[in-house]
């Protein structure tokens, strides 16, 4: 088959150099201008999106990011078989309001939250908390695009009014309006839980557990992700969490999107239930990686089957721990133009496609030699299978022949995504892989494929 790989800042690479192992065809087409060089000598590339539209069977697009939300709604009510992204998804993932009132809507329990925006949201927000018990905990997000100020926890009032006048500042600087909302803080273990939706069934249900923060310990700055743990069930039925937070969204989403629907959730420690946080209807950061790795059947039929609302009756392995771990190097997660361009990749074979080695900002240089592209410094993502998520992120860490001068990644994983997830089973919401010894043969087979066409 046909795939054309939509892409924002070339973070699909790994996926496309995978369906294109496979035996498929693949073109990879990136948005972000200074991003036009990942996957460079990796993967066949194409500027020309539109020119390559009518020539794939599948398009797929990995993020909500740019306009490519509106590119794939025109492409499916066109119809072309789009997976991954549209103008429903892309909405759900941004408004924070909407995301809610979906959630709400559709029987899923939301926390107590309250919107602002216009000139006035600051003075009306500190109000809204001056009326308010002064021991209760509130969370700050921006509803819409804004970048502004990143998601804040504040234990108490006070903190939170303190916070108010500093993002307030932030705001002003930028000339932005604000659009936010406040929402009571909630107590307990976060869990996601997806499934990938055809247009109108879900099938491939699994859970996740990931950490963001990026020092050891959940100190520093929020990154996209800093590694995960993922599992997947045998069928939908035996997620517990299914049940409670996707399958009363069939009806929402049908005929609006095809591709992953993932629902952040945290188990109130009060009342053990399951509480909405947010939606990520997308290929979601990292945790594809270790999902991927769990497919034992082609990668491109899972997403060619729910592009094209097809029931996917592919192979996945569900008796095992999904590992993912992000390596990078300065100036990540921040971005600071050409800082991170020409640093050399030692011990990574690009003739060779391998589900536990994901390149992100890889490229070629003139000579062949791998090396990374920018813009932020993403060098890779390590995938591994285990027993246990201990034992999966452990065999994710990167052994002595994958060096990157600069290299950086958590170290505390193991043990921090295996406590959290014993926290998770003692709420009796989600339970793991059946216990058995894992021994050497149990290891996924790691290579897809060698040197693929186009290359």
């Amino acid at each position: 088959m046909k795939f054309l790989f939509r892409s924002g800042w070339g973070e699909s690479l790994a996926i496309a150099r995978r369906v294109e192992a496979e035996g498929n065809v693949v073109r990879f087409c990136i948005y972000e201008p200074t991003a036009q060089t990942v996957g460079q000598g990796l993967i066949p590339k194409t500027k020309d999106f539109a020119g390559s539209v009518g020539w794939a069977d599948v398009v797929v697009f990995d993020s909500n990011d740019f306009e490519l939300p509106n590119e794939a709604e025109r492409l499916r009510k066109s119809g072309k078989a789009v997976f991954g992204s549209g103008d429903f998804s892309a909405k759900l993932e941004e408004e924070r309001i909407l995301a809610a009132d979906t959630a709400r809507k559709a029987g899923i329990e939301v926390p107590e939250f309250v919107s602002f925006s216009g000139p006035n949201a600051w003075h009306k927000a500190k109000q809204f908390l001056g009326e308010r018990d002064e021991d209760e905990g509130w969370v700050w997000k921006h509803n819409g695009d804004s970048e502004t100020a990143a998601t804040y926890v504040a234990s108490n009032v006070d903190e939170m009014v303190r916070l108010l006048d500093w993002i307030a500042s932030l705001y002003a600087k930028e000339g932005e309006t604000p659009d936010f909302i406040l929402s009571s803080k909630v107590e307990g273990v976060e869990v996601s839980t997806e499934a990938w939706f055809n247009g109108t069934d879900f099938v491939l249900a699994n859970n996740t557990v990931e950490r963001n923060r990026f020092f050891n310990h959940d100190l520093g700055e929020k990154t996209g992700c800093a590694g995960n743990v993922v599992w997947a069930y045998d069928d939908i039925s035996s997620c517990p969490l299914y049940g409670k937070l996707l399958a009363p969204l069939a009806a929402v989403f049908k005929g609006k999107y095809n591709g992953p629907v993932d629902v952040n959730a945290i188990i109130e420690k009060d009342s053990n239930e399951p509480i909405f946080l947010e939606f990520t209807p997308r290929l979601g950061y990292d945790a594809i990686y270790a999902l991927a790795h769990s497919i034992t059947s082609d990668l491109a039929g899972l997403f060619a089957d729910i592009a094209m609302g097809r029931r996917w009756q592919g192979a996945f392995k569900a008796d095992r721990f999904f590992g993912a771990l992000r390596l990078h190097v300065p100036p990540y997660p921040e971005e600071e133009k050409g800082r991170a361009e020409g640093v050399p990749v030692f011990g990574f074979d690009p003739e060779i496609v391998m589900k536990s080695v994901s390149p992100d900002e890889i490229r070629l240089d003139s000579s062949g030699c791998p090396e990374i592209s920018g813009p932020n410094g993403c060098a890779f993502v390590l995938s591994a299978d285990g027993g246990t998520p201990k034992e999966a992120m452990l065999k994710c860490e990167p052994d002595k022949s994958l060096k990157v001068p600069m290299m950086r990644y958590r170290t505390d994983l193991p043990d921090l995504l295996q406590e959290i997830y014993d926290d998770l089973v003692a709420t009796e919401w989600v339970y793991g892989p059946p216990k058995r010894a894992f021994g050497r043969m149990d290891a996924i087979e790691d290579v897809v494929g060698g040197k693929t066409n186009g290359r």
